[in-house]
C-alpha cells in the first residue's frame, strides 16, 4: 500500500498488506507509524473512503489501542506485475485504489 505525501507524512509512507480481510479492511506489516523505529505486524487498516475505493485509509494507532482519527490518502498498491512474471529480473507495478475492489482480486481472508 502506498500512501501520498501529506503534511504530517511529508513523505509518504508504505506498508505491505499481509492480508485481506473483507472489502473494506486489510491487515499491514510497517514501521516507524506508531513510534520511532517500532515494527508492527497485522496492523488493522480501514477503508474510509465515500466511495470504497480505498482513497482514504484509516491505520490502527497503538499509543491509543484503536484505529487513528486521520484519514490518510492512498496512492494505490504495488506489487509484482503477474505478466513479467516469466522474466529474469522482479518487475514490480503500481496500480490504483480500484484494482483491491476487484471481487477476483480481493477474498478474504478465512
Amino acid at each position: 500500500m502506498s500512501f501520498s505525501s501529506t503534511l504530517a507524512m511529508p513523505v509518504g509512507h508504505v506498508a505491505v498488506v499481509s492480508a485481506i480481510v473483507d472489502n473494506r479492511r486489510v491487515l499491514i506489516d510497517h514501521a516507524n507509524w506508531s513510534a520511532p523505529g517500532m515494527i508492527e505486524d497485522d496492523v488493522l487498516v480501514q477503508d474510509v473512503s465515500a466511495a470504497g475505493d480505498w482513497s482514504a485509509v484509516r491505520v490502527w494507532y497503538g499509543p491509543i489501542a484503536a484505529l487513528g482519527a486521520r484519514s490518510n490518502p492512498v496512492n494505490g498498491f504495488i506489487y509484482r506485475d503477474p505478466v513479467s512474471a516469466s522474466d529474469a529480473g522482479p518487475v514490480l507495478a503500481i496500480h490504483d485504489r480500484a484494482h483491491l475492489t476487484d471481487s477476483a482480486v480481493l477474498q478474504p481472508v478465512r
